[in-house]
C-alpha cells in the first residue's frame, strides 16, 4: 500500500524554465565566485565539472566532497577559503534567481491535504545544490520546510537522480520499501527511474522533460490540476 510520496521540486511543485533557471543560476554564482579573483569562464568550468561529478555519483562519497573536489581540481580554490562568500551568495544574490520561477497557486493546500491524511512527504529534488538554495526553493513555491520528512541536499546524499542508489538511499533513511512509494515529478529519465525499484510514479505535464525522447512508462500521467484531483481521491491512511 502507498504510504509515502515523493515529490520533485523544480518544474514540479515548482514551476519553471530550468534552462532559464540554470542559466541565470551559473551567471550569478560564477559573478560571486570573481571576487577572488577567478575568471569567468574558468569559474564556469569549475562549476560544471563539480556539477558533472555529482550527476555521475552513485556513492559512497557525499555529493558536496564530490562538487567541492571537482571544483577545486579546475579552480586551485579550497572550499574552506570561499565558504563565507558561498553563504552569503545564497542569502542574497541566489534569491534573485526566484524571477525565473513562478509558485503554483494553491499547491500548499494540496501538500498539507495528502499530509494531513497520514503520508510520509519527501522532496527528492536533485541534490546537487546546498541546504539554503533548496530550502529557498521550497519558500519561493510557498511551501514549508516540516512539511517534509525529508529534504534531499547534496550535504546528506551520496547519490544523484537517476541513478537508484539515490531513491534507494531515501528509501532506507524515511524506512519505506519501493511498493510504498509513489514518485511525483516532470522528468521522464529522472523521476520515472524509480519505477525499476518497484515503485509507482505520476509525471506531470505542466513542465515536462524528456530531453532523451525516452517513451513515456508511467503509472500516472497528467497535469498538476489533474494531480490535485487525483490526491483527493487518495485514501486516508490514519484509519489503518
Amino acid at each position: 500500500m502507498i504510504n509515502t510520496l515523493f515529490f520533485d521540486l523544480d518544474g514540479t511543485l515548482l514551476h519553471m524554465d530550468q534552462d532559464l533557471f540554470i542559466k541565470d543560476y551559473f551567471k550569478r554564482l560564477v559573478k560571486a565566485l570573481s571576487q577572488t579573483g577567478l575568471e569567468p569562464e574558468l569559474g564556469i568550468k569549475a562549476v560544471g565539472y563539480g556539477t558533472q561529478l555529482m550527476l555521475g555519483n552513485t556513492g559512497p562519497t557525499l555529493n558536496e566532497d564530490l562538487f567541492w573536489k571537482g571544483f577545486t581540481q579546475i579552480s586551485s580554490i579550497q572550499k574552506e577559503n570561499i565558504s563565507d562568500l558561498i553563504d552569503t551568495f545564497y542569502l542574497t544574490d541566489f534569491q534573485k534567481v526566484s524571477q525565473s520561477t513562478q509558485a503554483i497557486l494553491g499547491i500548499k493546500d494540496v501538500i498539507s491535504d495528502i499530509k494531513d491524511k497520514g503520508y510520509k512527504l519527501v522532496l527528492a529534488t536533485n541534490p546537487l545544490f546546498p541546504q539554503a538554495a533548496t530550502h529557498s526553493r521550497v519558500r519561493w513555491a510557498n511551501l514549508d520546510i516540516d512539511m517534509f520528512e525529508e529534504i534531499t541536499t547534496f550535504e546528506n546524499y551520496h547519490a544523484s537522480k537517476p541513478s537508484l542508489e539515490y531513491y534507494q538511499e531515501i528509501m532506507d533513511k524515511v524506512g519505506v520499501s519501493p511498493t510504498e512509494v509513489l514518485m511525483v515529478g516532470n522528468d521522464v529519465k529522472e523521476d520515472l527511474a524509480i519505477r525499476h525499484l518497484g515503485s509507482k510514479t505520476y509525471l506531470v505535464t505542466d513542465n515536462l522533460i524528456n530531453r532523451e525522447n525516452q517513451e513515456i512508462v508511467s503509472d500516472h500521467v497528467g497535469s498538476m490540476d489533474e494531480f490535485r484531483n487525483f490526491a483527493k481521491k487518495l485514501p486516508n491512511i490514519n484509519v489503518y
